[in-house]
């Protein structure tokens, strides 16, 4: 080489006049200073292996050259006897190029500024220590087993992304315009002395233990060891997950990159079960075959092509490229197997990215921020490395973690064996019915935002009101088909005014009596019924309780309240008894017992049954309705019975009761003028008293104005029969629901928890101390959300959308061929039955659950409604205990969050989208990943007969459905959580969280630090930056799977950041003043300028770091791939370089200090 370079020359005595150096560049005496000291240290290593070879002390030999170029190169034998001058001298003017890139002249004036401003810190042994601990850390590092071999196989492969972007993250945060402030603001907080010094440094230590306790996952010490190529590996799925793609996904900017294989080498395109050519299977291993080197065997022996071509200066073996730079064989068709992660699920989240990391917002930190408080309380633990590595650290206690305990009940979910079936039916919502789903969730969120709007709402903690409507819910669950029919009743067009209906009854306090025709309900003064507003002022007392609190009252009242005739009832039917001489006999002045004549066991469920229908064997409703006043004609004289049945019960009702709509199945109504009559008619009064409630009141007294409100027309409303105003047919399809499965109960038994719930305290129609005394509450206080619920009601959405998705959820069909609302019922029952889930437990092990009271046991044991909720309550119990900033940084940053995911468009009804359409194309991936997961551990079948229940055998061979304590119990209920524990137990997270703790109480470094990771992913503004990010990020990514390569480089690397060795603690001793001192900037500007190009694709840093490797390489100049030997030179030759105290940096730093003759002050 050096022959070539010196063709010009025939020698010494022809070279002439040295050029003079008067306008030579800063590079080219940058060069003459590196050419002298490599020919120096060459001379020096030839003596060592050659004694009889003297040392070229004052550089004569190649002192000329050096200066002035390779012309004076001497002649004879210059590449053999010096190959690393003749290296050097290879590259001259790339070298010569790189340097004045990186120096330019305007930059030399402030260079020379900044050097002799940071000179005292040589002087004061600063840098000088910086260069003995990495010279140390150097020679540590020849410990590392397998670290040299590791090195040359990540060294070798080149071309895995396109050259653009080779550089990755690094060249654009070196590039990036704001590098000065955020150094000097980094380096202020954690340098020495800084308030975030302590912090960081436990950061650092927790990080180089867990490097250096890194294991390969198929090591035999491990508890739970698995193939690195098995494609159960978590990170392995992981990375499955986050390349998933959708072309929804895409913005028209392709952003490739080669896909990885386990080994971190490039993944080939397979031909049935061989690789394409020119690659080999001669093992049959199913992976292209390798040499000893890492290299890639064909089959002529020669190299294949990179996936891109890494050196536009050097041939390209690859028959063509595409207009990407992919590779591609002589069909047009790409030879490996490339991603293009701009349709990934990672390229979604680093286009959302841009929003979370709003230094405005501060998202991500305030998210971490609030995990703190969540991790569970701090406690003493230690963790022990591999050889007896031992960290002792202030972990987090994860037993007591809420968070955990809501992993734990969240992946207790994936147990139930409809779950498959459930997911699907979501992922149908998210293809087919965006509309809708985005409706309904901007419904829900806007609902929330107006109960925001009130903070007097509150729930007394220990209410009971949730663990008692969850028994009910049990039971609605329990009772086959009742859910899926309540929802059908949803979609009923006569449900449509409900929540104006109830708005109105939560909103006014009216009481609504009979007019004077006693047959038209009225106000007792006007037509308009609805005038008088609850006063939320005052307490929830007499006529200042909403119409819905009264409804609640009368309802819970006559919840098993017993209607029966009297003791000594009498019953003279006029069209007998009235004959002269019939009515003096015996039976028309037969006196009856309790309820001989009639008999109603439950008040409440009459009335309930009262406003809906029967059906008839053919499961049609018909016009009777289910209410059945029966008159006990076998306990009457037979004349009597026979006049009863002649007659019918309802003329006798009628004649009876004095209400015209009385009847045998009697409407409400009639029901209503029953009840409340403040003076009975004489043949009723014969039979009956005054209806007492369960407290023993006269109904007609104690509830004065409130059944009647059901009666009336709702202003704004048409009244016709699919547009109703009145209570009983708007609530009727709902009402039938529970009366076509005999649980009119149920629901009653739903309105009386919300009766003995409401209330406050304040009250005083109630009293609070003795459950089983007349008119008890438990003064829960659900009345304070009455003024959100109005709110909520008349100007939101929200039945309205819960009712448009009822129309799409009970008509989705699922695999099975049942309704998506079938198999969610299901979902339903496994999440409040406890006998589905008889072993379930806490994750301390606990298997009862307590109600909020803290003492009822919930019967049948721990469900997972429970979990869930005990969880969430762990949740709010943590941020509330938690300092105010750290729960107010919680709630700001998880609320942006759902902003960015889930907001939605202003439009209305079928126009609502969400607003970043990315969130569909996401959820189906996430949707898809998790049913995969769930049936890789569900039964494996051949025919769907084997399949429990409505499942069905899916082509993967598994069923979609499971019995509860199948492999998914152990995988979701103990592995999965474990893997959680270990993890977040451990000293990085805590580490992590107290260094978040002190960014986020130092604004200035939190902002610049934001701002960088904002300009990282800004794909509008800085496409480029966004592309090396994104593909830089994708790859270090699959790079993690080659444990080969990556467990020894991790565990080098956490010895050199250990804390004994000291070079963490001399770059902060040395960085923090010596980046204060660069005043005007010229540090980060020539960081920026040694990653510019230089020519295509290619950075003065590249070209720098290449020649230093051929250089440093055991034979230099070879110019082919570099082995382990030539990384374990290469590395020696740095270290001495660096420490050695004859020829090394510490020899020049002990000239500096001696230059004064002494200290220099």
């Amino acid at each position: 080489m050096v022959a070539l370079l010196a063709t010009a020359c025939s020698g010494p005595e022809n070279l002439g006049r040295p050029p003079t150096q008067d306008g030579d560049t800063f590079g080219a005496k940058f060069f003459t200073m590196a050419c002298q000291r490599v020919a120096y240290t060459s001379s020096l290593a030839a003596h060592e292996r050659d004694r009889s070879r003297p040392v070229d002390v004052s550089g004569s030999r190649y002192r000329m050259a050096c200066r002035y170029g390779p012309q004076f190169l001497p002649l004879k034998k210059a590449q053999i006897e010096d190959p690393k001058v003749a290296a050097l001298f290879a590259r001259r003017s790339d070298f010569i190029e790189s340097i004045d890139l990186i120096f330019p002249g305007s930059e030399l004036r402030d260079l020379q500024r900044y050097m002799t401003a940071i000179l005292d810190l040589t002087d004061d042994g600063s840098f000088p220590a910086v260069i003995e601990k990495t010279a140390a850390v150097l020679e540590l590092s020849k410990t590392e087993p397998g670290l040299n071999q590791a090195l040359a196989r990540l060294g070798g492969r080149l071309g895995y992304r396109p050259r653009s972007v080779c550089l990755g993250i690094l060249r654009e945060a070196l590039s990036y315009p704001k590098l000065k402030p955020l150094l000097d603001d980094f380096f202020e907080l954690v340098g020495k002395g800084g308030k975030g010094e302590a912090a960081f440094d436990k950061l650092v230590a927790a990080l180089a233990f867990e490097l250096r306790s890194t294991q390969r996952v198929d090591d035999p010490l491990r508890s739970d060891p698995i193939h690195p190529g098995s494609s159960l590996r978590s990170l392995r799925l992981g990375l499955d997950l986050l390349f998933a793609q959708d072309p929804a996904f895409a913005s028209g900017s392709p952003r490739w990159l080669v896909k990885r294989e386990w080994r971190g080498l490039a993944s080939v395109r397979r031909e049935g079960a061989s690789p394409v050519a020119p690659f080999v299977d001669k093992d049959q291993d199913g992976l292209p075959d390798i040499d000893p080197l890492g290299y890639f065997v064909t089959a002529s022996g020669q190299r294949p092509p990179e996936p891109f071509h890494h050196d536009p200066t050097q041939p390209d073996s690859a028959a063509a490229r595409d207009r990407h730079g992919r590779a591609l064989d002589a069909t047009g068709t790409p030879i490996y197997d490339y991603l293009d992660l701009d349709r990934t699920l990672l390229g979604a989240f680093a286009r959302d990215a841009i929003q979370l990391l709003d230094p405005d917002r501060d998202t991500l930190l305030k998210t971490l921020q609030g995990l703190t408080a969540l991790l569970g309380p701090r406690k003493q633990l230690s963790r022990v490395g591999i050889g007896g590595d031992q960290l002792a650290y202030r972990g987090f206690d994860t037993g007591r973690s809420p968070l955990l305990d809501l992993a734990h009940a969240v992946l207790t979910m994936l147990r139930d064996p409809a779950i498959v079936q459930t997911l699907e039916g979501l992922r149908q919502l998210f293809v087919d019915h965006e509309p809708i789903l985005a409706r309904t969730v901007a419904a829900a969120r806007r609902a929330g935002d107006i109960a925001k709007k009130y903070p007097s709402r509150k729930v007394e903690p220990t209410s009971t009101v949730y663990d008692e409507i969850f028994t009910l819910l049990r039971q609605l669950v329990d009772t086959p088909g009742l859910l899926d029919d309540v929802l059908k009743a949803m979609t009923d067009p006569k449900t449509k005014n409900l929540e104006r209906i109830f708005a109105n009854y939560f909103k006014y306090r009216d009481v609504h009596v009979l007019g004077g025709n006693d047959t038209v309900v009225s106000q007792g003064g006007g037509s308009n019924l609805f005038t008088q507003l609850v006063d939320r002022s005052k307490p929830d007392s007499g006529s200042n309780r909403s119409i819905q609190q009264r409804l609640f009252h009368v309802i819970h009242d006559t919840n098993g309240m017993r209607m029966c005739n009297k003791e000594g009832a009498k019953i003279a039917i006029p069209v007998i008894c009235s004959i002269p001489g019939i009515k003096s006999l015996s039976l028309c002045t037969k006196t009856y017992k309790a309820c001989d004549l009639f008999e109603v066991n439950n008040g409440a469920v009459f009335y309930l049954k009262s406003f809906v229908y029967t059906r008839n064997s053919q499961g049609k409703l018909t016009k009777t309705r289910k209410a059945h006043f029966r008159l006990k004609t076998e306990n009457m004289p037979s004349l009597i019975a026979a006049a009863v049945d002649m007659l019918g019960p309802d003329l006798i009702l009628r004649t009876m009761t004095g209400i015209d709509s009385m009847a045998e199945h009697p409407p409400p109504q009639a029901l209503n003028r029953l009840m409340f009559m403040d003076k009975l008619p004489s043949m009723l009064a014969a039979a009956q008293d005054f209806p007492r409630d369960i407290d023993g009141e006269e109904v007609y007294k104690a509830h004065v104005g409130t059944l009647y409100s059901w009666e009336i027309p709702h202003p704004g409303m048409s009244c016709s029969t699919n547009d109703p105003c009145v209570f009983y047919k708007a609530f009727g399809p709902v009402a039938q629901a529970f009366a076509d499965h005999d649980a009119e109960k149920l629901l009653i038994d739903l309105i009386s928890v919300m009766h003995r719930h409401w209330s406050s305290k304040h009250s005083s129609d109630y009293q609070y101390a003795t459950r089983t005394a007349p008119n008890f509450s438990h003064g829960s206080n659900l009345v304070s959300y009455e003024a959100a619920i109005v709110e909520i009601l008349e100007t939101g959405d929200l039945i309205g959308a819960l009712r448009e998705l009822s129309k799409v959820a009970t008509t989705l069909k699922v695999s099975g061929g049942e309704t998506w609302t079938t198999e969610l019922s299901k979902t339903a029952r496994f999440l409040f039955d406890p006998t589905l889930t008889p072993e379930l437990a806490y994750r301390d092990g606990r298997t009862t659950a307590l109600w909020s009271d803290g003492v009822t046991q919930a019967p049948g044991g721990v469900s997972p409604i429970y979990l869930l909720t005990d969880a969430w309550k762990g949740i709010d119990a943590a941020l509330e205990g938690a300092r105010s900033e750290v729960a107010t940084a919680w709630r700001e940053a998880t609320k942006h969050i759902v902003d960015v995911f889930l907001g939605t468009s202003s439009g209305a009804g079928q126009l609502t989208r969400f607003s970043n359409r990315r969130i569909m194309p996401a959820a189906r991936v996430l949707l898809d990943f998790a049913r995969a997961r769930i049936l890789a551990h569900s039964p494996s079948c051949s025919h769907t007969q084997q399949c429990v229940g409505s499942g069905v055998c899916l082509p993967s061979g598994r069923c979609t459905t499971r019995h509860v304590n199948d492999d998914t119990a152990t995988w979701a209920g103990q592995e999965l959580p474990a893997e959680l524990d270990r993890i977040l137990s451990g000293p990085l997270p805590a580490a992590a969280a107290d260094f978040v703790t002190v960014l986020r109480d130092d604004p200035k470094a939190n902002r610049t630090l934001s701002e960088l990771l904002r300009y990282l992913v800004d794909e509008i503004n800085y496409d480029q930056v966004f592309s090396a990010t994104l593909t830089g990020l994708g790859d270090a990514l699959q790079i993690l799977l080659d444990d080969a390569s990556l467990v020894p480089l991790a565990r080098a690397l956490g010895k050199t950041l250990a804390p004994k060795f000291g070079l963490i603690e001399a770059l902060k001793v040395y960085l923090k003043p010596a980046l204060a001192r660069d005043t005007k900037g010229a540090l980060a500007r020539i960081l920026r300028n040694s990653v510019k190009e230089q020519a295509p694709g290619v950075s003065p840093m590249e070209t720098l770091f290449e020649m230093s490797k051929e250089m440093h390489r055991v034979k230099p100049g070879m110019t082919t791939p570099y082995t382990a030997e030539d990384y374990g030179k290469a590395l020696d030759e740095i270290r001495d370089f660096l420490g050695n105290q004859q020829t090394g940096l510490l020899n020049f730093f002990n000239l500096i200090e001696n230059r004064c003759g002494g200290p220099c002050t």
